[in-house]
């Protein structure tokens, strides 16, 4: 009862015996093996750096970002404050050419209120010379049927031409008075927008320097 038994490529043993090498040990090693050999491994384990594999290789771009950034990390400030001006040197730039562009508005409207001015006088010389040639017509009218031109109805006609032309008159001041105050007004308004984007541009201007500044100082790198 005690000798071993040749079994399956196992010992086994009898009931007083050593432990035995279990044959279903044997059997679970022997099917684990190809398994094992099967799981593939990644090649960024196994494939050398020189063949541009593995995780030197990505080490070695960090690497390089790092001593990139290291080089330039000193003038990080400078950079930083550089950008910060140059903003608000764009938003000085900006605000001057609207600035221009307000004041060229108000020009033209002033402009345009002269040429309304002529306007309303030649108008008013027009309706007045119409008015002179009805008066003459109702005048050699009325002596050329015998009677006075400043009577009857050559008197009825220039009265009411004189009406008319009272009219034509007050009409034409009133529109140039209107057009005028109008065109006034909105070249105040531009003149007015004019000066609060030239002068809100220094503000930017300024700003962008006391941000450069600031930026300098909390990034530079102490020497």
């Amino acid at each position: 009862m005690g000798a071993a038994v040749p079994f399956a490529g196992a010992t086994m043993t009898g009931f007083g015996g050593a432990a035995a090498t279990s044959g279903a040990s044997l059997f679970a090693a022997s099917a684990a093996a190809p398994i094992a050999n099967a799981i593939a491994t990644p090649l960024i384990f196994t494939t050398p750096a020189t063949l541009g594999g593995g995780l030197a290789s990505s080490g070695g771009l960090m690497g390089g970002l790092t001593s990139a950034f290291n080089a330039i990390k000193p003038y990080m400030s400078l950079i930083n404050a550089g950008t910060q001006v140059l903003q608000g040197y764009q938003a000085y730039q900006s605000g001057q050419a609207q600035a221009a562009m307000y004041r060229m508005q108000a020009l033209e409207l002033k402009a345009k209120n002269e040429k309304l001015k002529v306007d309303a006088i030649r108008q008013s010389n027009l309706a007045y010379r119409k008015y002179l040639e009805a008066q003459s017509g109702a005048i050699a009218y009325g002596y050329a049927g015998g009677v006075s031109g400043f009577s009857g109805s050559a008197l009825l006609a220039q009265t009411v031409g004189g009406k008319r032309l009272g009219t034509d008159i007050y009409d034409i001041q009133y529109n140039n008075m209107v057009g005028q105050t109008f065109g006034n007004a909105q070249a105040s308004l531009l003149s007015t927008a004019a000066e609060s984007a030239s002068t809100g541009s220094y503000y930017d201007l300024m700003i962008g320097a006391g941000k450069g500044i600031y930026a300098y100082e909390q990034t530079r790198v102490p020497t």
